[in-house]
């Protein structure tokens, strides 16, 4: 039986599609439980957006969680005996939302890179995410692309602290040059180099010839930049920025991060990276990882709100009208990407150019 993909929600078309995109490049779907022990959140917490998780007892004593996160469980749970596990999913997460104003289940779709994490395997992954959003919004989007190595590299050189080093790197997410230096002229660090490398433009070529000037010669900031380089020259997207102030937990995180926009929605669509010390953590040392997350909810809030935002053509009928006819008309717009409002009596906007009259004796537009 054809599926006629025109029929479905737009949400439901772009799952559709991801998956297709997702399965030419060799990903399989994988599948998991909503539910898993507390104790294994507890002990990841810091990898976890929110510390807020719905636990309750399970009839056998033990203290359970609903999945606040998809990532952590497929690193635990999915068979690595491949060389390279490549896989995707369509779940549901439980998180605080606060258009919700509390605990929502959150629809995410992603896909995650485990094993011999190579060159290559970092390309596809940022490729398929810029992929991603093309399906999204072919004209505006945009992929911000750094490296834990840059923000590393710059503050062990530079002289900050292990103790101020939690607070330098929320001035640098939040490009908060201003309480930087006040912070660092308490500190006793030189906080210049810092400020420059939070101020570097998105142009990829000027910013990295930037980093190189920043970095000088420190071996783990080079070290990021021509891993940033690679990633760049292989795919040569005009939608890739570099984005210095992207800053993740070394704790999980240890090589490239990115989050992906899309038009009129503030918050990142996409949220991945390299994220090996996760697995160091939950026993799996010499196995890389990498991947990243969409966020349907997002998604499905913004395509209502076009929706919403979208001006009907109504199709007017009564009684004397053939229900073929009115069905029809109804088709006739759809078909064409329209939205159909089949209307007995005429709202006050109807005019001849929103309106299908099929009352009147020829049938047209009013």
């Amino acid at each position: 039986m054809k599926i006629e993909l025109s029929t479905l929600k737009k949400s439901e078309r772009l799952s559709l599609s991801l998956r297709k995109l997702f399965e030419q490049y060799s990903y399989r779907k994988f599948s998991m439980n909503r539910m898993e022990e507390y104790s294994f959140y507890a002990q990841n917490m810091n990898f976890l957006p929110s510390k807020n998780i719905i636990t309750f007892s399970d009839v056998d004593g033990r203290l359970m969680a609903l999945k606040p996160d998809i990532t952590l469980s497929i690193a635990k749970t999915a068979n690595l005996s491949e060389e390279l596990t490549k896989l995707y999913y369509i779940e549901s997460v439980f998180r605080v939302s606060k258009e919700a104003g509390g605990f929502a289940e959150l629809n995410q779709m992603g896909l995650e890179c485990l094993g011999n994490i190579t060159d290559y395997t970092i390309v596809e992954v940022v490729a398929l995410a810029l992929k991603s959003l093309q399906q999204m919004d072919a004209e505006e989007h945009a992929l911000d692309v750094s490296h834990q190595g840059l923000v590393e590299g710059l503050l062990q050189s530079v002289g900050v602290k292990a103790d101020d080093i939690f607070k330098v790197k929320e001035y640098i997410a939040e490009k908060n040059t201003h309480d930087l230096e006040k912070y660092a002229e308490k500190a006793g660090f030189d906080a210049q180099r810092i400020v420059k490398f939070i101020s570097l433009p998105g142009d990829v070529a000027n910013g990295i010839k930037a980093l190189y000037e920043i970095a000088e010669g420190n071996i783990t900031m080079e070290t990021a930049i021509k891993e940033i380089e690679t990633v760049t020259n292989a795919i040569k997207s005009p939608y890739i920025r570099l984005q210095t102030s992207l800053v993740s937990d070394t704790d999980y995180y240890n090589g490239i991060l990115f989050n992906g926009y899309i038009s009129t929605i503030p918050t990142p669509v996409i949220t991945g990276g390299r994220y090996d010390n996760l697995l160091v953590r939950m026993g799996k040392a010499g196995i890389g990882g990498i991947g990243f997350a969409i966020c349907f909810d997002a998604l499905e809030r913004y395509m209502r709100s076009q929706i919403a935002s979208a001006r009907p053509t109504y199709v007017y009928y009564d009684e004397t009208v053939d229900v073929s006819r009115v069905f029809s008309a109804a088709e006739a717009v759809t078909s064409g990407g329209g939205i159909a409002k089949v209307v007995t009596v005429l709202p006050d906007d109807a005019n001849e150019g929103n309106t299908i009259d099929l009352v009147s004796s020829n049938g047209g537009r009013r």
